[in-house]
């Protein structure tokens, strides 16, 4: 199963690299820093081998802060009420597509 993913993998990336190159996508996102004490929350994406900071891409319509509570759900089904602060927005033009990452910080206490 491996091998076929990464089969397809090599085939998909450079034609939606090309894609991207082209149209140049504008996509929006939301992640947050949640903090309970000393301790950070990360998830692993089932699709790379390496740990981030929970949440996604945003939806048509929906701001950052409503993107960040149903990207919490979904993947950590984590119901939080509270956002403590925006700690920025992250920009990217990596891959040729337009990325802007809101960074926000939610601190649990349990």
């Amino acid at each position: 199963m491996g091998k076929i993913k990464l089969l397809i993998y090599k085939i998909t990336h450079p034609l939606v690299r090309f894609y991207w190159r082209i149209f140049k996508p504008k996509t929006y996102g939301s992640r947050a820093i949640i903090l309970n004490k000393e301790n950070i929350l990360l998830v692993k994406n089932i699709n790379n081998n390496y740990w981030s900071l929970p949440g996604g891409k945003m939806d048509k319509g929906e701001t950052p802060e409503e993107c960040l509570f149903r990207e919490l759900i979904e993947e950590l089904t984590l119901s939080v009420s509270k956002i403590e602060y925006k700690l920025g927005e992250y920009f990217s033009n990596k891959e040729g597509k337009q990325d802007t990452v809101y960074i926000f910080v939610i601190k649990l206490s349990s």
